[in-house]
């Protein structure tokens, strides 16, 4: 009994280049497609297999683009300028100077208060008091 020559049609190209997209292997592809090996695969999706894993990662690099490019993603913005910026972590040694002491100047901010808070600080009522004076910080 002579065997029926394959024929693939348009769901199958679609799921085979979905599926080389997302890294499945060939003889997972080929088994599920229910063909006797990789070559036959191979043999009637080449566009296919090749431009699935192609396309995949475009779209992934573009969506990694979009994170880092926005600002909400540090994280995707630093692994970009690593990975297509030229960034690194080593920095320059030699710049950094250990022996030389350090001063560290800290500024807080004491956001404005209304008329009523200001008044109650100067006459000294109960639960609304300034910071001690004269305690600095000191960095050990």
């Amino acid at each position: 009994m002579p065997m029926h020559k394959f024929q693939p049609n348009e769901e199958q190209r679609r799921m085979v280049k979905a599926l080389a997209g997302y890294g499945v292997k060939q003889r997972q592809i080929a088994a599920l497609l229910d063909l006797a090996s990789t070559t036959t695969l191979r043999k009637h999706f080449p566009e296919e297999l090749r431009l699935g894993s192609l396309e995949a990662k475009a779209q992934m690099l573009g969506t990694l683009f979009k994170m880092a490019h926005l600002g909400r993603h540090p994280t995707m913005t630093m692994f970009w300028l690593k990975t297509r910026g030229g960034w690194s972590e080593t920095g320059n040694q030699e710049a950094i100077e250990p022996d030389r002491p350090h001063e560290w100047v800290i500024q807080v901010y004491q956001p404005p208060r209304n008329p009523e808070q200001q008044k109650g600080l100067e006459v000294g009522v109960p639960g609304v008091q300034e910071a001690p004076e004269g305690e600095g910080f000191t960095p050990t």
